[in-house]
């Protein structure tokens, strides 16, 4: 599933706020662990598309070297700044307005990370070995957050 181009410029135009609220936070700020989730979940679905979207748009390439791909991989950098907490609590408000079929869809993929043995993680070695599982892993705790949140 991939949202339609006049879709993702839309929904990178609306990451804006999200920006100018991180950016104006010090860097110790942005450490801390207890940074609460910021109040754009309508906007913030946008890091689930951009997290995730080389699985579901063989257009992802291309598309991040347009001058509003360098946006998003600013914003998804200065994102995993403020550590795996806060990114999971931003990724909670994404899936929590995701279409149903799309939510359904990283429901269905957590739930086979799930089943990966300590050692297979072990494995993971390389950059963007690491890097996807921290997206994975990211996306996963935010599903459980939303089930929490909701009772599901």
């Amino acid at each position: 599933m991939c949202p339609a181009p006049e879709s993702l410029n839309l929904l990178v135009n609306s990451l804006n706020g999200i920006v100018d609220e991180i950016s104006s936070r010090t860097a110790s700020e942005c450490f801390e662990t207890d940074v609460p989730a910021l109040p754009y979940p309508e906007q913030v679905v946008v890091l689930v598309f951009y997290l995730d979207m080389e699985v579901h748009c063989d257009s992802f390439e291309k598309w991040m070297s347009n001058p509003t791909g360098a946006l998003v991989q600013e914003t998804i950098g200065i994102l995993r700044g403020i550590g795996a907490h806060a990114a999971a609590d931003l990724a909670a408000c994404a899936v929590k307005v995701l279409p149903e079929g799309l939510a359904h869809d990283y429901r269905e993929r957590h739930e086979q990370l799930d089943q990966l043995s300590d050692s297979q993680l072990d494995t993971l070695d390389t950059l963007s070995e690491a890097y996807e599982m921290y997206r994975e892993d990211t996306l996963r705790k935010a599903l459980m957050l939303w089930k929490e949140h909701d009772g599901k």
